[in-house]
């Protein structure tokens, strides 16, 4: 299965940076975490796969997964999904750049998934010499809720239903249809022959804040 993102994503000085994606040489007395780039890895995969599945559907996610193994070859509504396109005045950054939506999500579950962990004796938090353990919680936040503007911008929880033209419309758009640079789901929307795009099967994620909520 091949994926999009890499570790390689988490060693770039930006926001999305990870100590441990980097190999590192650790002193004898350190009580540092290993380095974890198979960790990553794998985690990259599973979280991929789940919002790729959750986006596209099943049919398409085969499709997708056809085209990146010969990317170069693929047909153009694959290398835009991935790459991304500029189209009708509006930008869609597409899934493999170094601040794409996969990214923030492998980070954000990787971070919740390393501020605990099992102990013979109960749930230990690490700590590193010479450190000051820091609550993660405002980090979290911030690639929680930027995966959820890239992901699904101004999704509506719940479709608004009017009539046009003697129609019944469901609009499940929020305020940001208009804006230029688009949501996986607004540029799903707007490219929906292509892909075959239904979007009452797409799925929602919730907002969080540092609370928790």
């Amino acid at each position: 299965m091949p994926n999009i993102t890499t570790y390689q994503y988490f060693n770039k000085p930006n926001e999305l940076y990870l100590p441990l994606a980097v190999q590192q040489i650790v002193s004898s007395g350190a009580t540092a975490a290993p380095n974890s780039q198979t960790a990553i890895t794998n985690l990259i995969t599973e979280i991929e796969r789940d919002i790729l599945l959750n986006s596209l559907g099943l049919t398409q996610y085969n499709f997708l997964q056809v085209a990146l193994a010969d990317l170069p070859n693929a047909d153009q509504k694959w290398k835009d999904l991935v790459n991304g396109v500029e189209y009708d005045g509006k930008v869609w950054e597409g899934l493999n750049n170094d601040l794409s939506l996969l990214a923030y999500a492998v980070k954000y579950f990787y971070l919740n998934g390393n501020t605990q962990f099992i102990t013979s004796v109960g749930v230990a938090v690490p700590q590193s010499e010479n450190a000051t353990t820091v609550n993660p919680a405002y980090k979290l936040v911030n690639c929680w809720n930027k995966f959820i503007t890239k992901y699904q911008g101004g999704l509506r929880d719940c479709p608004e239903y009017y009539y046009k033209n003697g129609a019944t419309v469901i609009d499940w758009i929020g305020s940001n249809a208009n804006q230029i640079e688009v949501s996986l789901y607004r540029f799903l929307i707007d490219k929906k022959e292509d892909y075959e795009f239904d979007a009452g099967k797409f799925m929602v994620y919730e907002n969080q804040n540092t609370f928790g909520i």
